[in-house]
């Protein structure tokens, strides 16, 4: 009898272990943001600026050029929504289009890179530094907004996130009122991998200027919200490989990650002030 019961113990003991793993492996939930937990700055006297973009007059084309155009998620990208307001704006516009002869009905959104496969005299590429944008965002839902890199080959599945990942410096979920900072590599199918953290209700569709930041150097990557380090990660190991920049809003039936949108609710602009870069001295 003794033998049965603790022949049962070892069993149900074995049981408990995937439920074990599994909450090891889950992931975190989204918190709450909360400004005050936050306190620590970047020395910005122990960086030099290195890229400046303020967008001023038209767009630089030199160095902005167009993402993939046409059908993109469940909407698609335009080049012409893309522009400077010529009060020192980028503006990256959303707009429902009935169809034409030439476009098809649907959610049209402006989205910009500073690199183009096409023209690869054109764009910028850089390494480790710190990365800045300050922009206004707006609250309509359905729609999210992004600043990110994609740097070295991404959609290599070996060694890790040393060859190649994406950089999401931040994307604002209107539906969730959350910011989203988060790495990917190793390619975006099974073998893909990711490390992310996300605020919910920071309340910044508030009219307000806000900056989200990333440092990028040799011990990892540092996310910064409003000048305060919020996050940091090795992700699947550091990159040492340059990477390009993008500004993009997209549109997607994602349920209630993006919410649902209203096209009653369109055009709607995303405003960006600038974009910066800084080396270390």
């Amino acid at each position: 009898m003794k033998k049965i019961i603790t022949l049962l113990l070892i069993v149900s003991l074995l049981c408990l272990i995937p439920l074990a793993c599994c909450a090891c492996k889950r992931k975190p939930a989204a918190e709450i943001w909360d400004p005050s937990k936050y306190t620590e700055t970047l020395d910005f006297s122990q960086y030099e600026l290195v890229f400046c973009d303020e967008f001023e007059g038209e767009l630089n084309r030199a160095v902005w050029g167009d993402t993939r155009q046409g059908y993109r998620r469940d909407g698609y990208w335009t080049r012409d929504l893309a522009f400077t307001d010529g009060e020192g704006h980028l503006v990256i516009r959303t707009e429902w289009r009935d169809a034409t002869e030439t476009e098809p009905a649907g959610v049209y959104s402006g989205a910009v890179r500073t690199s183009n496969p096409q023209t690869p005299e054109i764009g910028y590429r850089h390494g480790f530094g710190y990365y800045e944008i300050r922009c206004k965002l707006p609250s309509v839902e359905g729609i999210w907004h992004a600043f990110w890199m994609m740097c070295g080959d991404v959609y290599d599945e070996d060694d890790g996130s040393t060859d190649g990942i994406e950089i999401d410096v931040f994307e604002y979920l209107p539906n969730r009122d959350a910011i989203n900072c988060a790495l990917h590599w190793d390619g975006y199918d099974e073998a893909h991998k990711n490390a992310h953290k996300r605020f919910e209700k920071v309340g910044f569709a508030d009219g307000e200027y806000h900056t989200f930041g990333m440092n990028w150097d040799e011990d990892g990557y540092a996310f910064y919200i409003d000048g305060k380090k919020v996050w940091t990660s090795t992700g699947g190991g550091i990159c040492h490989e340059n990477g390009y920049m993008k500004i993009s809003t997209e549109y997607g039936e994602w349920g209630d990650w993006v919410g649902t949108l209203q096209t009653s609710n369109l055009p709607v602009d995303w405003v960006i002030d600038y974009v910066k870069i800084y080396d270390k001295k």
